[in-house]
């Protein structure tokens, strides 16, 4: 019988990702406020019944990301993990690696934060407050296995952390 680790899929991803000619950037999302739900009760925007809001949110925010930058480049890998724990303080949020063919970290943090700000208020069709920081990575296999540690809450490690539900989530 064949053993595989949990943690297939990240390394695989953070191989192609480490060979990468291009400048690659860890980006976290965050959603800061409850949303309102259909009862008129406050949840999380990564409660299971809303997620899939914010996982297309995400892939809308990537696949315009993309769009600017067809000119420039094919391709832009990207992948992305699911993080956080509230027991702990922190609220869930997405981890994820995305490739840049420039150096210009504030214009793409502005960009994508404006973006991913339109798509999950269009998508959960309410104001929220979210955050989106970026900042160069140095070690990706590193970082690869940092997103896939388990945090506690979902009780998820290694590749159950990455989110394949788009198609955009795990384009490399």
């Amino acid at each position: 019988m064949l053993m595989t680790s949990n943690f297939e899929i990240t390394k695989w991803a953070s191989d192609i990702l480490d060979a990468s000619p291009f400048t690659l950037y860890d980006i976290v999302f965050e959603i800061n406020t409850p949303i309102v739900d259909g009862f008129n009760k406050k949840i999380s925007a990564f409660h299971p019944l809303a997620v899939c809001k914010v996982y297309k949110a995400l892939d809308w925010t990537i696949d315009t990301i993309r769009r600017v930058h067809k000119d420039k480049e094919k391709h832009l890998k990207f992948i992305a993990w699911i993080g956080g724990n509230t027991e702990q303080g922190k609220h869930p949020h997405i981890h994820s690696i995305l490739e840049m063919p420039y150096d210009d970290i504030v214009s793409y943090e502005i960009l994508i934060h404006k973006h991913f700000q339109r798509y999950i208020e269009k998508t959960l069709k309410q104001s929220v407050m979210t955050n989106v920081t970026i900042r160069e990575i140095d070690n990706v296999k590193g970082y690869s296995f940092y997103c896939s540690r388990n945090e506690g809450e979902y009780s998820l490690k290694g590749d159950e952390k990455i989110l394949i539900e788009k198609l955009s989530s795990i384009e490399i």
